[in-house]
């Protein structure tokens, strides 16, 4: 079974996406980046790729 490395973008994408499908966040919502990387504990730069992702 093969080590999977992931990057902070990859976690942050798929916790942000997690957060969408657990209704977290919900549909509508704005998602504030200085919010979400402060909860994260990560840069909003951080933030920003992952929300251009998921919005895609």
């Amino acid at each position: 079974m093969a080590i999977e490395h992931k990057t902070r973008t990859q976690l942050v994408t798929e916790a942000i996406r997690e957060k969408i499908l657990s209704g977290q966040i919900k549909a509508g919502e704005p998602l504030r980046q200085a919010a979400l990387a402060q909860e994260m504990q990560v840069s909003r730069i951080q933030v920003r790729e992952p929300l251009m992702q998921l919005e895609a």
